[in-house]
């Protein structure tokens, strides 16, 4: 991140003869105002026009090249997701389990990574990893989001069980396990993402319960792209887009976490975080 930003894109636009031009910014309205007051003072002529929602867009569908740096990062979580279930034991702490799997993300030529976990369901909402000892008693809840080789992104959600759920958990986790199936067959291009959200959602209140964190997003150079799976969204897919669907299913101050990595493919979509027993 540059630390004279203004100055540095001020340079370029004199440089290239645009300084009476229009020119695009992506992220216009969160560019600090030290960098702005620089750039206009270097172009006091120029006009700017916030161009993100135009490069989101662009982006979304990702080129052939692009594909394998996508896909080898959802390789990445994968790993994670492995290695934490592999080293989760009581009496570790939610930050030691977490530093282990940092380590292995680093091992596998992960460049960034963000996670949040719970390991009390009686907390809804994971959060960042904390001092917290793990027990025996609850599911955990862990998410991981990384990038691989070439700065693209990937993210997968899943609930740890210590024991087969039952009960009102095992209630959510069947619906969890049928939402990802869903989204496997409404991700496809020339629909509309709001359509694909209002399934979701339809699923979820039809077996009387209601969600909390939004349904997903694309991921690319950015951990969080278009599309952005709302009941709002009117983008439309298309081919080459790789997408997290990860409902989150709420029951009073019980919360049930999942979500998987999709690839819209342009003869079908592909689930790219396959359970143990998928060979998909």
């Amino acid at each position: 991140m540059s630390r004279t930003l203004g100055q540095e894109l001020g340079k370029l636009i004199l440089e290239h003869g645009m300084a009476k031009n229009k020119v695009g910014l992506i992220n216009y309205q969160t560019l600090p105002a030290q960098d702005y007051v620089d750039l206009i003072s270097m172009c006091p002529n120029i006009e700017l026009i916030d161009t993100t929602a135009l490069f989101e867009m662009i982006r979304s569908s990702k080129s052939d090249e692009e594909i394998p740096f996508a896909l080898r990062a959802s390789e990445i979580a994968k790993e994670a997701q492995r290695i934490f279930a592999q080293a989760v034991r009581p009496g570790i702490t939610e930050a030691e389990l977490v530093a282990e799997v940092e380590r292995g993300v680093r091992q596998r030529n992960g460049e960034r990574s963000f996670f949040l976990i719970s390991s009390n369901i009686n907390i809804p909402y994971p959060y960042v990893p904390m001092e917290r000892e793990i027990t025996k008693k609850s599911p955990l809840l862990f998410s991981v989001e990384v990038s691989g080789p070439g700065g693209y992104w990937s993210q997968i959600v899943r609930p740890h069980f210590w024991e087969k759920p039952r009960g009102l958990l095992e209630k959510i986790y069947k619906i969890l396990l049928e939402l990802r199936l869903t989204a496997r067959e409404e991700l496809r291009p020339g629909r509309i993402v709001r359509d694909i959200a209002q399934t979701l959602r339809n699923v979820i209140h039809q077996n009387g319960f209601d969600y909390g964190i939004h349904f997903g997003h694309g991921l690319g150079l950015d951990v969080v792209e278009e599309p952005l799976i709302n009941a709002e969204n009117s983008f439309v897919l298309t081919k080459n887009h790789f997408v997290t669907i990860h409902p989150h299913i709420v029951n009073n101050n019980i919360g049930l976490w999942m979500g998987d990595m999709y690839f819209v493919g342009e003869n079908g979509t592909e689930i790219l975080s396959p359970l143990n027993d998928e060979t998909n």
